[in-house]
């Protein structure tokens, strides 16, 4: 069975929050995989065969979430360009995601597939995703982030929950609207999180700042309820005014119960919140041409490995039983290893007369023939 590159996408809006946030509370799919996490998608990229790509998803419970969209070969590698540049958000181009992907790069491991093609591949979207946003007119106020901002701006004092990606994007747009909020950030460590023109407290603040504070925006990374409902209940229950609450984390670090107190909105609401209504024809042609080149450069490459092995094992073959037939009878030991050494010689020698229309070919194609046959010499 061939291997292929292979990505499950589980995105907002086919994907129900709760399945999404199912998905944010496994394990990483396998080594060598790719996962990226997000408050509006979830999505797995593998270079696999179909069975063990399958395997992985059911390994992690990704196969009993409805739906999700399967990309294999150039298609795959398209829809991850695609996320990276921004073009399948719900804000197109939103700069978040460009950070979460590169992140997730980051994090894979033990990426050895196609001799770390794969990771180079990756990599290439994020530098893709990068060149996008030279020449996309982005506003700061136009993403998740900003939506959020406006969502609570309205408070004189607004906390924020949590210091990753997302975090900080909502107080970065904090501070750009007209009459920024004063805000309070909770983290886990505060003495390990630097974040200027905010005051920064445990998470152990929480419940206090849900019950003085009339704007709150979570985004962490927990898997669990940042905060009961039961304690929820009762922190609402003392409020004399509604707390607005936006919910970014994924799972939700809330499950509120509809109390009169609150104003709850969570990441699917800001998304459809989200009206971008740009042309990206341009961009979607950029993203398919660099995605399409990268994945057949790993293609190519794999099957010039493939036909290389497959020469190079069987001369050694052919050289082995040369050397078994004639060499009982030989007089001594050093004859017989004179004889392995000159039948050696002699199928390098032909082995490297095929070999030679690789090495005249194109640069790229010089350079992987010198890689993988350790060939002599300059490989340009």
């Amino acid at each position: 069975m061939t291997s292929d590159l292979r990505v499950m996408s589980y995105a907002y809006p086919a994907v129900a929050s709760s399945g999404r946030a199912r998905l944010a509370r496994t394990q990483p799919f396998s080594d060598g995989s790719f996962l990226l996490s997000t408050c509006l998608r979830f999505e797995v990229a593998a270079w696999a065969t179909s069975s063990d790509f399958e395997a992985g998803l059911e390994a992690c419970g990704a196969t009993e979430i409805a739906g999700g969209q399967l990309f294999v070969g150039p298609d795959a590698a398209t829809h991850l360009y695609r996320v990276a540049a921004g073009l399948e958000s719900p804000v197109v181009g939103e700069p978040e995601i460009l950070s979460q992907f590169r992140a997730a790069v980051a994090d894979v491991k033990n990426g050895d597939s196609c001799d770390g093609l794969f990771v180079k591949l990756l990599e290439d979207a994020i530098a893709t995703g990068r060149q996008i946003r030279t020449t996309l007119p982005y506003s700061p106020h136009d993403s998740l982030a900003a939506i959020a901002a406006q969502w609570v701006g309205a408070a004189p004092q607004v906390a924020v929950f949590g210091s990753g990606t997302m975090a900080r994007a909502v107080i970065e747009a904090l501070h750009h609207l007209p009459a920024p909020p004063r805000v309070t950030v909770a983290v886990r460590s505060p003495d390990k999180v630097n974040l200027t023109g905010v005051d920064v407290v445990s998470f152990d603040e929480a419940p206090r700042l849900l019950g003085e504070f009339d704007g709150v925006v979570s985004a962490t990374s927990a898997k669990t309820r940042l905060v009961d409902p039961q304690q929820l209940a009762a922190v609402l229950a003392r409020r004399s005014a509604p707390l607005t609450l936006v919910d970014m984390a994924m799972p939700p670090d809330f499950a509120p119960d509809g109390h009169q107190n609150l104003r709850y909105i969570d990441v699917d609401g800001l998304a459809a919140r989200a009206a971008a209504h740009l042309a990206t024809d341009r961009f979607d042609e950029v993203v398919a041409v660099a995605a399409t080149t990268r994945y057949r450069q790993i293609v190519e490459h794999a099957e010039i490995r493939h036909a290389a092995t497959s020469l190079l094992d069987h001369a050694a073959n052919a050289a082995d039983r040369a050397v078994a037939r004639y060499a009982p009878q030989l007089a001594d030991h050093d004859h017989r290893a004179l004889l392995e050494r000159a039948v050696q010689v002699a199928t390098r020698s032909l082995v490297s007369v095929p070999l030679q229309t690789i090495r005249h070919g194109d640069a790229r194609l010089r350079r992987a023939a010198h890689e993988l046959f350790r060939l002599g010499g300059d490989p340009s």
